[in-house]
C-alpha cells in the first residue's frame, strides 16, 4: 500500500473538509498537514504517548482491528470490487456498537423499508 505524503495529500484533499481536525500518529507524511491548512493534532506512539488533549488514534485503530478480524475470520477474502460494502457494514456495526442486536436490526430495517437493491445493481455500483 502506498503511505507516501503525496498519496496521502491526495486522498485528504479530496475527502477531508479544510475545517476538519485530523487526529494522527506521529507517521511522517502526516507532518504536512499543517502547511496544507489542516488543524492536525498528533499523539506520539513512539514515545508511548496514545493521548494528548483531544487528540488520539484509538477509534480508528480500533474501528480497523474490528474490520481486519471481520475479513480475516469471518469472510476469509473479499475482492476489492466489493471492499467498500464491506466497510460501510463494519462501519455500521462500528457506529451502533453500544446498541442491543434487536436495536440495531431495527434501525436497519428503517433505512431499508420500500426499498429494493437487486444483485444487477449491487454489482453494478461498483
Amino acid at each position: 500500500m502506498d503511505t507516501k505524503r503525496r498519496t496521502l495529500m491526495t486522498i485528504i484533499r479530496e475527502y477531508i473538509n479544510i475545517e476538519a481536525t485530523i487526529f494522527t500518529d506521529e507517521c511522517r507524511p502526516y507532518n504536512g498537514l499543517a502547511s496544507e491548512g489542516y488543524n492536525n493534532q498528533q499523539v506520539n506512539h513512539g514515545a508511548k504517548q496514545y493521548v494528548s488533549g483531544r487528540a488520539s488514534t484509538n477509534q480508528a485503530e480500533n474501528f480497523w482491528s474490528h474490520l481486519q478480524r471481520g475479513i480475516d475470520d469471518i469472510y476469509l477474502h473479499v475482492s476489492p470490487k466489493h471492499l467498500q460494502l464491506y466497510c460501510n457494514e463494519y462501519m455500521y456495526r462500528y457506529n451502533t456498537r453500544e446498541l442491543d442486536d434487536g436495536e440495531r436490526f431495527s434501525m436497519w430495517l428503517r433505512f431499508i423499508v420500500g426499498k429494493r437493491l437487486s444483485y444487477r445493481e449491487l454489482v453494478n455500483k461498483h
